[in-house]
């Protein structure tokens, strides 16, 4: 998927409450791996990011109503400013 957008979604208002940058995000990728087989639907693979501010990645398991998942995700900082929590 190229040039996605992802904006109006309750998460991303959420967060934009405590830091603007995160009222839409801009996809600089976005991909996953879907196979279905009735009743489950696996979704693996899982990558969302807008580099230099957000990612997620993982997969998540569906089989009727129940979920399974096993996401991670977080902001990313530049590497000075790793360096700059780490130290102090």
């Amino acid at each position: 998927m190229g040039d996605a957008r992802i904006e109006h979604l309750s998460l991303l208002e959420q967060l934009a409450a405590v830091d603007k940058s995160f009222g839409y995000l801009q996809l600089s990728d976005c991909a996953m791996d879907v196979a279905w087989s009735y009743p489950k639907i696996d979704i693996k693979n899982i990558a969302i990011e807008e580099k230099g501010k957000f990612r997620i990645e993982g997969a998540i398991s569906i089989r009727r109503n129940v979920w399974g998942t096993g996401l991670r995700g977080g902001e990313l900082a530049s590497s000075s400013d790793s360096k700059a929590g780490r130290n102090g």
